[in-house]
């Protein structure tokens, strides 16, 4: 037995989905390829997969890209979450989105330590149309006392929010402005 085959190990399921596998397990040395419904191996490509790499619906591995993803690199249409994060909801150390959370935030809507938005960013650092923050910077600026959020007043941000985005879909802004209730 070779070294290499010790290291490798590969089972797909014989029930079938319009001819992928269900279920493709495929991992060893080298750039293995799990091809399935539910997909594990280096490399994952499926509905379910997880991989070093992983692709598709919903991925978990080192570096993904999908539907929802979570990784240290994590790619994801609707929802990433990682240390580096990038998708329309971006959760992660750093965060690139719509809406980003996270450490280091840039987005149309941002939220952490350094938030940066074109609409509205609320951090400790906030840049944005309206910042909220420690330090704010924008057009309009409402800056926190003594590290406390709630010495901002909940109906303050809600009347600026709805001078600046009158359009901005309400359940949106009422979490927003949940931060200071």
């Amino acid at each position: 037995m070779d070294l290499k085959s010790l290291f490798h190990y590969e089972y797909k399921s014989k029930r079938t989905c319009y001819g992928i596998p269900l279920v493709h397990i495929h991992f060893g040395r080298g750039p293995y390829v799990a091809k399935g419904i539910i997909a594990i191996g280096n490399i994952a490509v499926g509905v379910l997969s997880i991989g070093i790499i992983a692709l598709g619906g919903l991925c978990l591995g080192a570096l993904t890209l999908g539907l929802i993803s979570f990784a240290g690199l994590a790619l994801g249409l609707l929802l990433a979450v990682g240390g580096v994060a990038v998708g329309s909801l971006s959760i992660g150390g750093l965060a690139l989105g719509i809406v980003a959370i996270g450490g280091f935030a840039a987005g149309l809507f941002s939220f952490g330590g350094f938030a940066v938005a074109s609409h509205i960013a609320i951090g400790g650092y906030a840049s944005g149309h309206i910042a909220i923050g420690d330090t704010a910077k924008g057009a309009y600026t409402l800056a926190i006392q003594d590290n406390d959020f709630s010495s901002i007043k909940a109906e303050q941000v809600r009347e600026l929010i709805n001078q600046e985005y009158p359009n901005l879909w309400k359940p949106f802004a009422d979490r927003i402005v949940s931060f200071f209730d």
